[in-house]
């Protein structure tokens, strides 16, 4: 979304502050954080009700992905944002994690399971070569992400080696432009279903470790995508539903990212669902399996994105440096926050 697009979006938004007040509040936080207001209206700040002292601009939260979040541990970074590394390095444990069924690398796919290599110079070779891996595991489908993708970008749904969403032609060049790994697309829990069926809807749950202590769940929230999406991420127009950290159950409305539109939502604008009838099924089974997954990290903060399946819950992958925007837009702030001013002080 450009800047006019932006602009037209806080100017007719309905729950926003007067003019005047707004162009005060932009004015201190250029003072204060010494930084363009981008941040200010990015994080709603300029709606009735929001404070914006309680929040940290953008270079603040620079500061402590660098200085907290991986300074010591930058070896350990690759492990999470790469997906061959996350894979490979999770697979020898015991927990729950989503299936690598194939590699691609510039021309050549290979076959996880049995070590074909499927070389491509054309999109029919690229077709042929999915429809025999999933017809191998009986999976019609197939979900396709960048290794080093972010925010849901570059996924593509593969059906019976076909993509679906995406054309054939666009398919064929970015597995041409990227390295992608190729996961069974996972049958989501009956209920998360219900909310969004084109995508699956996982659940994002932020763990803090500290020093030997076990770590422990803050600001969790859920994800659905819209429309024909087949990705949930914030970034890619889905939606972000923040959860009670206790039960799992909703604990506000839904909502979009301002460059996404910046819509509130009582209900999913897809399917109807009530999202304040909304809570995560084995949320409990979920927190502690991405309390585990951290334990196996030396990261003091990570992100894990999960999936609820019938069988339970399975981890699709983790995030060394989550989004701390979205997190302070749940928490209503760092400032002054019983959790995160302690964990943060020396930044705020």
């Amino acid at each position: 979304m450009n800047r006019v697009a932006l602009a037209s979006v806080i100017v007719g938004d309905a729950q926003r502050k007067s003019f005047p007040r707004i162009l005060v509040e932009a004015f201190g936080w250029m003072l204060r954080e010494r930084e363009l207001p981008q941040h200010y209206f990015a994080q709603f700040l300029y709606r009735n009700g929001a404070d914006p002292r309680r929040f940290i601009g953008r270079k603040r939260c620079w500061r402590i992905r660098r200085q907290y979040f991986y300074r010591g541990i930058e070896h350990s970074i690759p492990y999470l944002e790469n997906k061959h590394l996350f894979w490979a390095y999770l697979r020898s444990t015991d927990l729950p994690i989503i299936e690598v069924v194939a590699h691609s690398m510039q021309n050549a796919i290979l076959d996880a399971g049995t070590g074909t290599r499927y070389e491509f110079g054309r999109w029919e070779d690229v077709s042929a070569a999915l429809e025999q891996i999933s017809a191998s595991r009986n999976q019609r489908e197939l979900f396709a992400k960048p290794v080093f993708g972010l925010q849901g970008g570059g996924c593509i749904v593969f059906r019976d080696g076909v993509p679906i969403i995406r054309s054939p032609e666009a398919a064929f060049d970015l597995l041409r432009r990227f390295p992608y790994v190729f996961q069974p697309r996972l049958k989501q829990e009956s209920g998360l279903e219900a909310v969004n069926p084109s995508s699956i809807n996982t659940i994002r749950l932020n763990v803090l470790r500290e020093g030997e202590e076990p770590g422990r769940i803050l600001a969790p929230f859920a994800k659905f995508g819209t429309g024909d999406a087949v990705v949930d991420n914030g970034g890619s127009g889905g939606l972000i539903l923040p959860l009670d950290p206790e039960s799992g159950a909703a604990a506000g409305p839904a909502f979009r990212l301002l460059k996404q539109g910046g819509g509130t939502y009582e209900e999913h604008p897809d399917t109807g669902y009530p999202f304040s009838d909304f809570r995560v099924p084995d949320f409990d089974r979920a927190c502690a399996v991405a309390i585990r997954a951290s334990a196996q990290f030396p990261n003091r903060f990570v992100g894990w994105d999960l999936a609820i399946t019938e069988a339970g819950p399975v981890i699709v992958e983790g995030n060394s440096g989550p989004n701390l925007d979205c997190i302070q837009m749940l928490v209503g702030g760092f400032r002054g926050h019983p959790e995160f001013s302690p964990i943060f002080s020396a930044f705020l």
